[in-house]
């Protein structure tokens, strides 16, 4: 609706049931700009079924927190010059938790 109301074509947009981590919907994509603002502190978001996913270059992300992985997910799909901004939770950077 908000595409709509500007007049923007969302013919491209697409709704993902599976989340962005089951079902990459750009495997390939190199951005240039990433924006985003992903789900803080994520506790089912498919560990275990993605332990050995290539996206995981800075280590296995926890599993009772996506924090990491969009972290990853982000910078795995980053340009060799791209830049990223995103907003997460407090701590997200700063958790003893490890992975």
């Amino acid at each position: 609706m908000n595409l709509a109301l500007r007049g923007i074509d969302g013919s491209q947009v697409a709704w993902n049931s599976e989340g962005s981590f089951l079902k990459d919907a750009h495997p390939d994509l190199k951005a240039d700009y990433i924006l985003a603002n992903p789900p803080f502190n994520q506790s089912d978001w498919g560990w275990d079924i993605l332990k050995g996913d290539a996206r995981w270059k800075y280590g296995l992300p926890p599993d009772g927190n996506a924090n990491f992985a969009w972290i990853e997910h982000m910078i795995h799909h980053l340009a060799p010059k791209g830049v990223m901004a995103t907003v997460l939770s407090n701590g997200s950077l700063s958790s003893n938790q490890s992975g």
